[in-house]
């Protein structure tokens, strides 16, 4: 009786964690971030769907909907059902995300005790409570991109790897590579720049676990690139993905000058705050062999993984959780370390400073921002605006901001990046454009065009600014609203 206390009490810690997660998540979930492109636009081919378009990824019958090939076909697939249950609202839409992040930290700090890289029920939820509440990983689950789905299959795979029955685990190895490939190629390349580094610990199953992983990505890659020729999309996938790559090896080779910047873990507070604590652990020496492995594979994923990306392409925030993966294992191993043995002093005080600055930074602070900026960041009179200015039958040409707004409008509705796919004639139907004063593509409409009213404070490009001054500056919403000129008869 008495061996089942530490379960049940560790049982009661997990659902109150979870539960406190989740309440937070979804009460703030519509103000942070504000509605931006990547989430309207990964989640339009879910909302197609529903409307019975097929999985296209053009918002409506006016233009040239396509099968959708573009970036996170694995997260699209999981919103489907999600919103026919939960609707399309931008909370409903948000937090199936809250979902999946859970998952994905419990298959890490799980299978990190599998894989005998922690060892301790404490470690485990470190290790978790890192994951959960890290400043890119929590921008990853609140922002409405399908990125979690990339950070699942990885999880899934490192869980999977451990599986003693070898049937099993090498079953679950090839879904989860296929997996790993329908949540998007990049997921293979971020997994290719990391998954060699799991080489430096001295266990059997790391090496044929990533080749039965390489294997199901070779699979779920056939598949679908078979299913895409057969919707007649597969060039305009090739383009998705490489085009900002080309084929110019000498030209991607140079941007490795870049790399000393570490750019992505610069704008990633939370992994600086860890930081020091792994360099330390590194420089120092431990005498677990183990521990002193893992903070040397947090280290080094930071630059392989950049050396990675910037060679590609470059290497946004949202991508950052691919070192921070690593990092958080090593810290919640050197936490270990701290309680077991508590001598140095100075050993733990580091560890527990660094761990704490890390949560602080994340979740938490972001949190913080979004409260002291609560009104300026609610979507609702944005998007009575939105509504008030475009009639019910009226076609219009809207930013992805508005994309939420306009779910269920009565005519056609266009967004930036997909205008260029809009006939002639369709174009000429349009009577109202709704942009943020910022935007990229401006008004691409042709025609005379007249500003009739304005939401919103003065435009703020905050994303210029560093992290710590963005507290500071209030986001909002901004939009103009233009019509077609009146032209007076002769």
């Amino acid at each position: 009786m008495n061996d089942l206390r530490p379960f049940s009490a560790w049982r009661w810690v997990y659902a109150v964690t979870i539960g406190l997660f989740l309440i937070i998540n979804v009460a703030t979930a519509s103000r942070s971030p504000i509605i931006w492109v990547d989430e309207v636009r990964m989640n339009l081919p879910a909302m197609n769907f529903l409307d019975g378009k097929g999985l296209t990824d053009f918002p409506t019958s006016g233009g040239d909907g396509r099968f959708y090939g573009g970036y996170g076909l694995l997260g699209v697939l999981l919103q489907i059902p999600w919103m026919a249950v939960f609707g399309r609202d931008i909370v409903a839409v948000r937090s199936i995300n809250f979902f999946l992040v859970l998952i994905t930290a419990f298959a890490i700090s799980n299978g990190a005790r599998r894989h005998g890289l922690l060892g301790t029920r404490e470690g485990a939820f470190l290790c978790f409570l890192l994951i959960i509440l890290s400043n890119g990983i929590a921008f990853n689950y609140r922002s409405g991109r399908t990125d979690v789905s990339m950070i699942l299959s990885i999880a899934l795979a490192f869980w999977s790897a451990a599986i003693s029955n070898r049937l099993w685990r090498r079953g679950a190895l090839l879904v989860c590579g296929a997996l790993m490939t329908l949540s998007g190629l990049q997921t293979l390349f971020l997994a290719a720049f990391l998954g060699p580094l799991l080489l430096l610990f001295p266990t059997r199953r790391f090496l044929p676990g990533m080749l039965w992983t390489a294997l199901g990505a070779l699979l779920g890659l056939v598949l679908l690139l078979w299913v895409l020729e057969a919707a007649g999309v597969v060039q305009e996938f090739y383009r998705l993905y490489f085009h900002h790559t080309g084929t110019n090896v000498a030209g991607r080779a140079s941007k490795l000058a870049r790399l000393p910047g570490l750019e992505a873990l610069r704008r990633e507070p939370s992994s600086l705050a860890l930081l020091p604590m792994l360099a330390l652990a590194v420089i120092a020496g431990f005498r677990r062999r183990r521990t002193w492995l893992l903070s040397l594979f947090g280290l080094l994923a930071i630059l392989t993984t950049h050396a990675g990306m910037i060679y590609l392409y470059k290497f946004p925030t949202y991508y950052s959780w691919i070192f921070f993966l690593p990092m958080a294992l090593a810290a919640a191993a050197l936490a270990e370390c701290s309680w077991e043995a508590p001598r140095p002093v100075w050993r733990g005080v580091v560890a527990a400073g660094c761990i704490a600055a890390s949560i602080g930074a994340g979740l938490p602070l972001r949190v913080a921002m979004l409260v002291s900026q609560w009104e300026d960041r609610d979507p609702a009179p944005m998007e009575a605006f939105v509504r008030s200015n475009i009639g019910p039958k009226e076609h219009a040409f809207v930013g992805y901001e508005a994309g939420y707004a306009m779910q269920g409008h009565g005519a056609p509705v266009y967004f930036p990046s997909l205008i260029d796919r809009v006939s002639g004639a369709a174009m000429g139907e349009i009577s109202v454009v709704v942009i943020p004063p910022l935007s990229l593509y401006g008004n691409p409409i042709p025609g005379e065009w007249v500003q009739v009213a304005s939401f919103g404070p003065p435009p703020t490009e905050w994303h210029d600014y560093p992290f710590w001054k963005r507290l500071s500056i209030p986001i909002s919403y901004r939009f103009l609203v233009y019509r077609r000129a009146k032209v007076s008869s002769p």
